[in-house]
Order: C-alpha cells, then structure tokens, then sequence
C-alpha cells in the first residue's frame, strides 16, 4: 500500500512553513502514480465544490439541504485520500461505507497521522454517521444548534481529507512555491521601504509645543488647539478683535525645517483670515518675516517651502495686525538642529 508520508502540521509555525514551501503537498504529490494523481485531484475537485455549496447553504441556516449535500462532498473526499493512500483501491466499485472503514483502517497506524487524528477527537463518529446515513430525514428531526454543530463537524472532518489528499501536480506546486515566496519577499521589501521613508521624513515638530496667542475671541479655544495633530471645523482658536492679532509657537530648540503649513479656518469667514502672514524667530524677540498669503479659500493649506532656514518660533499673524484671525492648525515638518 502506497502510505502518504506527510502529515498536516499541527503548530501554526508547521503550518504557516507548510503554506510557503508546500514541502509536504509536493512529497505527496511525488508519490502518486500518474492515474493515481487523476483520480485524486478529480474526486477532490467534487468534493471541494459539494463542500462550498455545503457551507453557503449552511450560512443560509438550510440546514436539511446542507447536509444532504455534505453527505456527498464527505464521501467524495473520503474516496479520493483512500486512492491517495492505496491506488490499487477501484474507490468507484465501493459503496461509502466501505471506503470509510478502509481509509480509518488505513489511518488507525500511521504514526505521521495520529496528532491530526487525535485533534479530530469525537468529530469522527459523528460525521461518519452524517456521511453514512441513509435518512433523508435526519438533520430535519434535531434542534438547530445539535444540526449546526453536526454539520460543522462533519465538515471539518472532510477538509482534513482533502487536506491530506493532494489534488495539485508537483510543477503546479513548485509555481505556486514561487508566487508565494515572491508575494512575501515584495511584503517584505515594500515593508523596509515604507519604514525607510517614514524613518526620513521629517515629523510634525510643532505637535504638542507650546503656543502663544495676542489674545482671543470669545469662546475660543486655547492656542493649543492649533497644534493638537487634529485639523477642526470650522476652526481651533482665534484671536481677539485688538490692535495686535498673532498666534506664536515655541519649537523648544531651534530646528532645521522643510515646510511649515498653516490651515485657514474652513467657513464663509475664510477670507477674512487675508492677509496673512509667517515669520521666524531664534530668539522671540527679532522676527524675520517669510511668507505671505494674500489668497485662499475655505479650509485651503498654506504652506512655506523652509529649505532648511533654521528657527526656533514661528508666528502667524495679521499683515496688518488689523484684523482677528482664526486657524484650524499650525504644523512645522523638520528636525532639530
């Protein structure tokens, strides 16, 4: 008897190994003879389909219909892992009950088997009894929870015996080798690379520092606001109505910087924020002024290309300093000096 030597791994290491490198399905598929690999991958092929249309009906809670499907996708099975195991066996002169009770024969001393078998524990009486059964009837006469439970055992029962009997070519095993080793080794690269450009790009800076504001509008929220990683709507924080209109933030150190953003706030008042501009201090004392917006709409980014210029502050005010302004966030990409 020709005894497949590969068993199922048991560990989710056996079994994610197995998945990759498909070792034990091509040790499987070496030991068949050319008919004996014909017979196998087409009854698995009907066992595999009955098998999915077992289980969407089962999804559906058709239960009755399920089962009597299950019944033929368990035999199927049951009929290609015997010819996977003994290709002397003519499977299709047998009736189910006799193939059953030949590939448990079978199994009962392969040593390669016993931990999957032992996993399968008291699902195997059952499902044979479901496989087996001659009463059309069966399914409908037990409790939906028993039913369900019935059927979920049987079925995997039959997904053990179609794990083990392998339908695929050795060449058909060695290409989807490859696919998959190469799908993880692009995980992997597209991995590093995304690691590699996050490691690179420079963070927020200005997330979470301390912020200054001229004063505020009634009901505003603390300058915080602006510098919380959360753009708001309409906006954050706005300064009072006075003669001086700035909202300032302290990096803490000075920093090399890429680009500093401004969000205006998002309303029909956007345009009222304009003038608008950006300076840049060492010392919060000399401010040198950068950037100004004299356009834009509601919610629309402003953004300064820094180039490098190293600053400690930043403050965003009034071109005038004449009217309130209000933001929705402040942001400052780059690093420390």
């Amino acid at each position: 008897m020709a005894t497949v030597s590969a068993a199922i791994p048991t560990s989710w290491v056996g079994r994610a190994s197995e998945w990759f490198l498909l070792r034990g399905a091509e040790a499987r598929a070496r030991s068949y003879a050319p008919e004996q690999a014909e017979v196998v991958a087409r009854l698995h092929r009907a066992a595999a389909g009955r098998l999915l249309t077992a289980r969407d009906l089962r999804d559906a809670t058709a239960l009755p219909a399920a089962a009597a499907i299950l019944r033929e996708a368990g035999a199927l099975a049951a009929m290609a892992l015997l010819v996977a195991r003994d290709p002397r066996v003519q499977v299709l002169d047998l009736d189910p009950a006799e193939v059953w009770d030949r590939l448990m024969a079978s199994i009962e001393g392969d040593p390669a088997l016993g931990a999957s078998v032992a996993r399968l524990g008291p699902r195997l009486g059952p499902a044979r009894g479901l496989i087996l059964s001659r009463r059309p009837l069966e399914v409908d006469a037990l409790p939906p929870a028993e039913a369900l439970a019935l059927l979920e055992g049987a079925e995997a029962v039959a997904d053990w015996m179609l794990a083990l009997a392998e339908p695929r070519s050795v060449r058909r095993l060695r290409v989807a080798r490859v696919s998959r080793l190469a799908l993880v080794a692009g995980g992997l690269v597209a991995g590093a690379a995304f690691v590699a450009v996050r490691s690179i790009q420079p963070s927020n800076v200005a997330r979470g520092k301390p912020v200054e504001a001229s004063g505020y509008w009634a009901g505003s929220a603390p300058a915080d606001a602006l510098v919380n990683g959360q753009r708001e709507i309409p906006w954050a924080s706005g300064t009072a109505r006075g003669k001086e209109n700035w909202f300032a933030v302290d990096l803490g150190q000075p920093h090399v910087l890429q680009r500093v953003v401004i969000v205006n706030r998002e309303d029909k008042y956007a345009k009222e924020t304009f003038p608008l501009v950006l300076e840049i201090s060492e010392d919060g004392q000399a401010w040198e002024e950068v950037a100004q917006f004299d356009h834009a709409t509601a919610g629309r980014e402003l953004i300064w290309a820094a180039s490098g210029r190293v600053a400690r502050r930043l403050r965003v005010r009034h071109a005038t300093f004449a009217k309130n302004i209000a933001l929705s966030e402040i942001e400052a990409y780059g690093r420390p000096r």
